[in-house]
Formats: C-alpha cells, sequence, structure tokens
C-alpha cells in the first residue's frame, strides 16, 4: 500500500500577512463594488500556466454577466504582454493584473471563483489556499488537482482547453443555489486534509513504517 503524504499549507501564517483595509482600497481605486462578483487567479504569469487562456475563460463570462470582474495576482515574464492583450482586449476596465503580493490570503478572500487554467501540474498549493479560504475552484483537470479538488464538492474539473468550455462552468456554478455551501465545504476540507499537522503527523508515520 502507498501512502501519500500531502503537502502541509500554514493558513496561521498566510492569515498573519493578510492586510484587508489596504486590499478594499485598491479595489475601491479599481472601482470594483460590492455588488462585483470576482473571478480570482494566483499563479506564475508564465505560459505553463495560460494565462491567455485565463483571459479568454472570463471574457466569455462577462459577456454572460456584466457584474463579473478578474483579479490576476502575481508576476512572471508574461506580465508585460498580458496586461497588453488585458488592454487590446477592451477589459482594462474589468481585469486587474495585481502582480507580486505577500499578502495571499488577502486576495483570495476578495475572490468568488478561482479560476485554474495550468496546461500540466503537480500538486499546487495555490489551489489548497484557494479552497482553505472559502473559494471554490474552477480548473483544468491535470497532474494532481484532482487529488486536492472534489469535483461537483469543492470545485470543478474540466478536461477542455476551451475558453468558453471553462466560462460556462463559473457562470453554472456560480447560478447554482448551493454555491455558497461548496465555498464552505472547500475550507473544512482543505484545512483539514491539508493542516501542517496532518502533514506532520503523516510524515512521522511514514517513517515509523520504513
Amino acid at each position: 500500500e502507498i501512502q501519500v503524504n500531502y503537502n502541509g499549507v500554514d493558513f496561521k501564517e498566510i492569515e498573519s500577512r493578510m492586510n484587508p483595509e489596504s486590499i478594499r482600497k485598491i479595489l475601491e481605486r479599481f472601482e470594483f463594488s460590492e455588488e462585483n462578483r470576482i473571478v480570482g487567479g494566483l499563479f506564475r504569469l508564465e505560459p505553463g500556466k495560460r494565462p491567455e487562456l485565463w483571459l479568454e475563460a472570463f471574457e466569455y463570462c462577462r459577456k454572460e454577466d456584466q457584474t463579473l470582474r478578474g483579479i490576476i495576482v502575481g508576476g512572471g515574464r508574461m506580465e508585460s504582454s498580458l496586461r497588453e492583450w488585458v488592454k487590446d482586449s477592451g477589459l482594462d476596465m474589468y481585469v486587474k493584473i495585481i502582480g507580486e503580493t505577500d499578502d495571499v490570503g488577502g486576495w483570495l478572500s476578495e475572490m468568488d471563483i478561482f479560476l485554474y487554467t495550468s496546461i500540466t501540474e503537480g500538486l499546487p498549493n495555490v489551489i489548497i489556499e484557494a479552497q482553505g479560504f472559502g473559494v471554490p475552484v474552477v480548473s483544468t483537470s491535470v497532474g494532481g488537482i484532482p487529488e486536492v479538488v472534489n469535483d461537483g464538492e469543492t470545485g470543478v474539473l474540466i478536461d477542455s482547453s476551451s475558453g468558453e468550455d471553462l466560462g460556462k462552468q463559473i457562470i453554472k456554478l456560480m447560478a447554482e443555489e448551493s454555491f455558497s455551501e461548496m465555498g464552505e465545504a472547500s475550507k473544512i476540507e482543505a484545512r483539514e486534509r491539508f493542516s501542517i499537522s496532518n502533514m506532520v503527523s503523516g510524515t512521522c508515520e511514514m517513517y515509523s513504517r520504513v
């Protein structure tokens, strides 16, 4: 029997760096209001993460629901080209690229859906973190992601690289009555399953077996 010992996420440490007032001010400057639901992403702006697919999915969503706004947190080689893409697509009023930040928890707390469009992936901590802050995930079903997202319970996984398909899932998910329960389920599941204490006890158990 193979025992898998998952990454642990230190949610207390993430929370200790949160500055919600500062983020609310930034959102006010963007003219994002309480009625705007936020589709968020937090990833390196590199080709393998497919930020252009993220934007295509968001663009589809916003045509369906004008109140949606987008936040991408992260930096990388594609940051300047992505800013150009946002501007050229006429999305600069609706999608904001934040760049790198220490306040991961603060930004995740403002998101209503976490959209992840990676082409290949191990076991991404960022998806565990998003779920731990009660944000349902819509993601491409690659690598270890199905091990951390319970499809239909804490998010939706999709075997497609189409912006329209991802966008349709976001709209569908937000319309479901169980949407807020899904956020709550995500939070409980992630914080129980991927806590630091679980990782430590799992590691100790593995060594004692050896």
